[in-house]
């Protein structure tokens, strides 16, 4: 199981969205930026999950992160862009196959994360959630596989519980 901020939403109609930002005080932006979004799935028309993001760049401006997926056929992708296709059906949230890597390349300020149903999902959707979790910095250039990020992030969650434990002795 993985802990992180976990976004669930009972809507009401399928026009319905949640919208979560986060905000960088860091001078100069947070560079490398990225993150997990695990269980991106859909039962049918019941519900179809969609995420879309933009971010504030340090510089000005605004930008949309790459986003990747282990099973890519399950997603229809486009600029910042995220929705499960209607076939994909209800993903255990213990399989890996419902989840996408979102990255930042260039320093930003702010992200925004909208959450909503895609196109086809009955008027009043059932229950739905993702999870956002194993937020990390990774350093340029972002020439990794999927396996390599896992590997990674466990390497940097090994060294980071170490580092806390002797801080905390």
């Amino acid at each position: 199981m993985n802990v992180g901020l976990s976004l669930r939403m009972d809507l009401t109609t399928n026009t319905g969205q949640l919208t979560t930002t986060a905000t960088f005080t860091k001078p100069g932006g947070l560079a490398g930026l990225g993150f997990w979004i695990t269980d991106m799935d859909a039962s049918g028309t019941a519900w179809r999950d969609k995420l879309t993001f933009s971010a504030t760049l340090a510089a000005g401006g605004s930008t949309t992160p790459t986003l990747t997926s282990n099973v890519p056929v399950n997603y229809t992708l486009g600029p910042g862009t995220i929705a499960t296709k209607s076939t994909v059906g209800d993903i255990a949230t213990t399989s890996s196959n419902g989840n996408v890597f979102v990255y930042f390349p260039n320093a930003i300020t702010a992200f925004t994360m909208t959450y909503n149903n895609d196109s086809g999902t009955q008027s009043n959707p059932d229950s739905q959630h993702v999870t956002m979790h194993s937020f990390m910095i990774v350093p340029e250039p972002a020439t990794f596989s999927l396996a390599f990020l896992g590997i990674l992030f466990s390497r940097a969650s090994i060294k980071l519980r170490g580092k806390s434990e002797r801080n905390e002795a």
